[in-house]
């Protein structure tokens, strides 16, 4: 802000609130995303969800990753989607293979091995 009063016909681009507001999005954004494991962690768990049913809903589930992606990301390119896509992507294979830990059936296969 010091050397816009130097320049006499320069208008500032960006406005702080537009910069929050942009902020904002991304890091509210991308921190409810990166949750999905400990939603999925405490489904798995009730036996809500299983590693079956999300794999077998995987394409469904990488379509609404790249809507959310096309949301949150700050610009409409489709590199820019898909670089907010790819870690969400990953967290969806992660997830897989937590819920099929923690669904009720594998510890109890578990349990049965141990004992």
């Amino acid at each position: 802000m010091f050397l816009i009063g130097y320049g006499k016909d320069f208008q500032p681009m960006i406005t702080l609130g537009e910069y929050s507001s942009l902020f904002l999005t991304l890091i509210v954004g991308m921190g409810i995303i990166f949750e999905m494991p400990i939603v999925i962690f405490f489904s798995g768990a009730h036996g809500i969800v299983s590693a079956g049913w999300m794999w077998r809903n995987i394409r469904y589930a990488i379509l609404g990753i790249f809507v959310v992606a096309a949301i949150v990301s700050p610009t409409p390119d489709i590199l820019n989607m898909c670089i907010f896509a790819a870690p969400m992507v990953a967290l969806y294979i992660l997830s897989t293979s937590i819920a099929w830990l923690v669904h009720p059936k594998q510890r109890k296969k578990r349990a049965e091995k141990n004992s």
